[in-house]
């Protein structure tokens, strides 16, 4: 140790005081007794006093009378032991204010004279004592609260590797969960709750943590046989490095609090979706005539918008003309008086008569604020319909005066309510002459025997429609077509209407046009006969002419000569044989049509059947740059037809797709099996499609749908003819329709009979 030069006794407190002034704590020297020698200004700040209070009196004086006692006592025992001692003292400053101090002392020999002195050193921890205080405190109201709190309240322990430990939960979590403190404490919850709860928690506990943050939910678990709604809030407790050691956990059922609410929802939903979509317009106008809101159906009688609306005077929105009726019923509603059915004239913003019927009442709001809530009605249209009643009444008498049928209407005791004009001239009658007349009185002699059985069945409540021959009054027999229709209320029957057509030159003309039918049909089987015979006709020569030209295409007896003439030679051979297709077609159309055509039915497989056709257009398609694409499996079932007939249609709409498709296109072949087991083979193209307007023309005879002068495609027009004529006699259908998109989907519907069932099955 580096000894000090002594000072003089004149130097030494000086230097002292210089010294203790340049800690920043406080520093006291005490005599034996416990007098203040010195104290720095540290210490003078912290207690608030001048050095003059300080020096000379008692260390212990900073204190009250209860502490001081005890601090003598330690002084003395210090000073007599030389230990070093520690303790806190709570001062209240001249200002008031109180600071907590941390006293160290300890006796030190004196330099000069040999006495003893009792250094002490004083820490302001007014700060940290405030925060503990507050924190006890805090910590205090946290345990009251936690033991009486009404909701549940859990602590848990985040653990190694994000695990969470259950420490405790409160009295009321207890009871919820029906599980004591010793049994959670320790655990997880996966091990003391349900798994659905348990689940449900750890998902909400490993939120907390990924996020860091507070977690507010509300969610529903079946607890104890209950399904109960469960509001829960998770906040993270971290420690000094910013770690999260602890979640504390808040929960309370909320099941009933939830089911008022939705069920307060959905009243006030319900009576908003009634204010809104009611047909009537709904208002409510202040003291003021202010309008304080309106549903949709208000705005839209005065053709605005309900936001638009309000804080508008009703005056406003009104013609000048019914202003004083509008402030008439205004102060009778404020008077308490209820108004029913106030009609209201005025014009509308379209320049339209307008007429509403107002019905409103008194209301007082929980501010003894009265409102009149109105009930507004458009009855234009009622009104209207009052004024066209009686128009559309003889509008409907006139029509049916003017109709050519006897129309008439009965009461229950069979009573003429109602007779047109050409019931009244068909019996020569005047409408006061029939009206009230029981029918019987009117009918023909006999008629009332041949209406018996009809009327039994309308009076039962049966429609009844019949033919008979009456005897016109003028002496004329007359065919006439009877409907009874029965009338009735909800109290049973009320009569019937009589609709009586003549059908005398109706039935005349019925039985020209089946003799005019019978006639075209004979001439139709001569033109078919003659074009049998002349197709005959014309494949003998035809015949010759297509072997001559293969003979001369093939050299047989020598070279032509020239190119050009083999080129005529193919022209020729070429031309002769479309001409003999069309011959066939015409003929295979004349035998059908004159019922000749006779199907030669076996068994067959479709997937053989369909190559084959599709084998016999490849090359026709390649050439056409189409593509086939076949879509019918080895799986497809086996048939029952005409084979020779089946692959006719095909080629038929086969030959009709890659015709009209263009160059890039695509012809697909499908078959399905339908829900009823019949059978569909579909030619599916892209081409250029069908015309709706001419859809309908599918299937007619020489029919075809490019124009004459501008058709690109050759034909006749009469494969799809043969083919609609073949399927039918197999009992099936053709369909013809445009695919979306673009191009013809042609099908062939044959009947469940048609396919072979075994297979099928």
């Amino acid at each position: 140790m580096t000894s000090v030069p002594k000072a003089s006794k004149a130097e030494t407190p000086a230097a002292l005081s210089l010294l203790d002034d340049a800690l920043p704590v406080g520093i006291a020297r005490c005599d034996e007794s416990g007098t203040v020698l010195t104290a720095n200004a540290a210490l003078l700040a912290m207690v608030g006093r001048p050095v003059d209070e300080m020096v000379g009196q008692p260390a212990t004086s900073l204190l009250d009378r209860r502490r001081r006692a005890h601090a003598d006592s330690i002084h003395q025992e210090a000073m007599i032991t030389g230990e070093t001692t520690a303790e806190e003292w709570r001062v209240r400053r001249p200002d008031g204010a109180y600071v907590d101090l941390l006293v160290t002392g300890r006796a030190v020999d004196e330099r000069e004279g040999g006495g003893r002195l009792r250094l002490l050193s004083f820490a302001d921890v007014t700060t940290l004592r405030d925060r503990q205080r507050g924190a006890e405190a805090e910590r205090a109201r946290f345990e009251s609260y936690f033991m009486h709190a009404p909701e549940n309240i859990f602590i848990a322990r985040v653990g190694e590797n994000d695990s969470i430990i259950l420490e405790a939960h409160n009295p009321a979590s207890e009871q919820a969960t029906g599980l004591p403190n010793d049994v959670i404490a320790g655990k997880s919850p996966e091990d003391v709750l349900p798994p659905d709860v348990a689940e449900r928690a750890m998902a909400q506990y490993r939120v907390v943590l990924a996020t860091g943050k507070p977690l507010d939910s509300v969610d529903e678990f079946t607890f104890e046989g209950h399904r109960r709604v469960w509001h829960t809030i998770l906040v993270p407790i971290r420690d000094r490095d910013g770690q999260i050691t602890h979640i504390q956990g808040r929960s309370r059922d909320v099941t009933e609090d939830v089911r008022f609410r939705r069920k307060l929802k959905d009243v006030e939903d319900l009576l908003e979706s009634i204010y809104q979509v009611a047909d009537v317009g709904i208002s409510v106008v202040d003291k003021d005539l202010r309008l304080v809101t309106t549903n949709q159906a208000y705005a839209r009688f005065i053709h605005e918008t309900p936001e638009n609306l309000i804080g508008r005077s009703v005056l406003d929105l009104i013609p000048d003309e019914a202003r004083h009726s509008v402030i008439e019923w205004h102060r009778q509603v404020m008077a308490g008086i209820t108004v029913r059915d106030m009609e209201l004239e005025g014009i509308n913003p379209k320049g339209e008569p307008i007429i509403y019927s107002l019905s409103s009442n008194r209301f007082i709001d929980g501010g003894s604020r009265p409102f009149a809530v109105t009930v507004l009605s458009d009855i234009t249209h009622l009104k209207q319909l009052e004024r066209d009643l009686s128009e559309r009444e003889e509008r409907l008498r006139l029509v049916a005066d003017n109709m050519p049928a006897l129309i008439g209407l009965l009461d229950r005791e069979e009573k003429i309510l109602f007779a047109n004009q050409q019931f009244r001239d068909w019996l020569g009658l005047t409408g006061q002459e029939l009206t009230g007349r029981p029918i019987a009185e009117i009918l023909p002699p006999g008629g009332e025997a041949i209406l018996r059985a009809p009327l039994q069945r309308v009076r039962s409540g049966r429609e009844t429609t019949f033919q008979q021959t009456y005897r016109h009054p003028r002496g004329d027999d007359r065919n006439l077509r009877l409907s009874l229709i029965p009338r009735s209320r909800h109290d049973g029957y009320d009569g019937f209407y009589i609709f009586a057509f003549d059908m005398t030159a109706i039935s005349r003309t019925q039985a020209e046009l089946i003799s005019a039918k019978e006639r075209a049909e004979t001439a139709n089987q001569s033109k078919s006969q003659f074009l049998a015979n002349m197709s005959h006709e014309l494949r003998t020569p035809l015949n010759a002419i297509i072997g001559f030209s293969e003979l001369m295409a093939d050299e047989a007896f020598g070279p032509l000569g020239s190119d050009t003439y083999r080129a005529y030679i193919g022209d020729i051979l070429g031309s002769g044989r479309h001409l003999l297709n069309l011959i066939n077609e015409i003929l295979d159309l004349s035998k059908i049509e004159a019922g000749q055509f006779d199907l030669l039915e076996e068994e067959f497989d479709l997937a053989t059947a369909t190559a084959e056709a599709l084998a016999l257009v490849r090359v026709r398609a390649r050439r056409g740059e189409v593509a086939l694409s076949p879509e019918i499996g080895t799986d497809a079932p086996r048939l029952r037809a005409d084979p020779r007939a089946f692959k006719q249609m095909l080629l038929n709409l086969l030959s009709n797709a890659i015709k009209f498709t263009p160059p890039g296109g695509r012809v697909t072949l499908t078959s399905r099996l339908n829900g009823n087991d019949a059978l569909t083979v579909a030619v599916n193209d892209t081409g250029i499609g069908i015309p709706p307007h001419r859809l309908e023309e599918i299937g007619l005879p020489f029919v075809q749908l490019d124009n004459v002068m501008t058709r690109r495609h050759e034909g006749t027009g009469i494969g799809l003819s043969i083919t609609k004529a073949l399927i039918e006699l197999h009992g099936g259908s053709l369909e013809v329709s445009n695919r979306r998109g673009g191009g013809t989907i042609a099908a062939l519907n044959f009947p469940p009979e048609r396919v072979v069932r075994a297979l099928r099955d």
